[in-house]
């Protein structure tokens, strides 16, 4: 999730660093949490509403600091940054399946098809699901580097709206395929993350510089303020609409990744503690506080349903925090850091 290349200090956006910190405390503390906690207060609410196109943004961000590598070099790169860690956070979580199927008396000889599945259909085990974009954005890099220098960027972006909305109106029923619906009820959902991914991490790149530009900007904040007199979002992992139209939600989350863009270098380009430090790291956070979490509840859930959804929200955040300083702490030695992707 950080910055494609790695810029050295003196030359890498503070500004985008700054957006992913944004966008990284929203996903934990806006997303997830109200998820698990069922407490969504009005300052959570609305920033999850002000951010709700943060996963476009990191398949968008990666295009805008492309640069073409030769497909060797540009895969062998990314399974150390994005692979290693995703079979690593995948094994953790499966481990914790186990262990848990053991205790509970739910472990018999179909549990590991069981496991084998829900990492087909879903990308992920349950315990760490968000790394389903590890995945993703990996297969979205090596096809866009393929397709580089082949294939104009606007048209990777037509292809893979196309085929993700396609996806998406044959799984809510809505499209027939004829002869081919047979095979497109095997097609794993992801599939569709995967191509939407392409679509934006490829207009990202044709857009690196022009999503600066004074008329794409005003387009843009006006598709925003459409957007929130009519409310249309994709969740981008299952490639459902979750409100409103799934055409009006890609155009609505594109515009929402040039606008932060563009008020992030105005107002954020500047060294802010807390923010740049998440964004700069941002691999530790996102990598650990979903399996923290969802291991934590695994053996948990009963005692914490004692507590009010905001005494919940508040200890899972002091959780999280402790999770957190000791991932910062093992990252500091260099032969773990292979874990978050370095």
């Amino acid at each position: 999730m950080e910055l494609e290349e790695r810029h050295s200090q003196r030359t890498r956006s503070i500004y985008i660093d700054n957006a992913c910190g944004l966008c990284i405390i929203n996903m934990i503390f806006a997303v997830h949490l109200p998820n698990w906690t069922d407490y969504s207060p009005i300052p959570i609410r609305f920033y999850s509403d002000a951010l709700f196109f943060f996963m476009f943004w990191f398949f968008f961000k990666g295009g805008v600091f492309f640069h073409a590598k030769p497909l060797k070099k540009s895969i062998l790169q990314d399974l150390r940054r994005f692979i290693i860690p995703y079979a690593i956070f995948n094994a953790i979580g499966i481990a914790n399946e186990l262990i848990h199927a053991c205790l509970t008396g739910s472990y018999n000889s179909g549990w590991w098809v069981g496991e084998l599945y829900t990492i087909k259909d879903f990308q992920c085990c349950w315990t760490s699901m968000a790394c389903w974009f590890l995945l993703s954005y990996f297969i979205v890099k090596v096809v866009y580097t393929s397709l580089h220098g082949r294939v104009h960027p606007m048209t990777v972006f037509l292809i893979g709206v196309a085929l993700s909305f396609g996806l998406y109106l044959h799984k809510e029923g809505v499209a027939n395929f004829g002869v081919l619906d047979a095979y497109l009820k095997k097609v794993p959902y992801w599939v569709g993350n995967i191509s939407i991914g392409l679509s934006l991490f490829s207009l990202g790149h044709l857009l690196r510089n022009l999503q600066y530009n004074r008329t794409v900007l005003t387009v843009a904040i006006l598709c925003l303020v459409i957007h929130f007199l009519y409310p249309s979002s994709i969740d981008m992992r299952a490639n459902v609409c979750e409100r409103g139209f799934y055409l009006p939600a890609v155009l609505s989350g594109i515009a929402g990744c040039i606008v932060l863009n563009n008020i992030s270098r105005w107002v954020l380009d500047r060294e802010i503690r807390v923010l740049t430090y998440v964004g700069r790291n941002s691999m530790i956070f996102y990598l650990s506080h979903y399996p923290a979490v969802v291991i934590l509840l695994s053996y948990t859930k009963e005692y914490m349903m004692q507590f009010s959804s905001g005494i919940q929200y508040c200890l899972l955040s002091a959780y999280l925090l402790l999770v957190f300083v000791i991932s910062i702490e093992l990252h500091k030695f260099p032969r773990m850091r292979f874990i978050f992707g370095e």
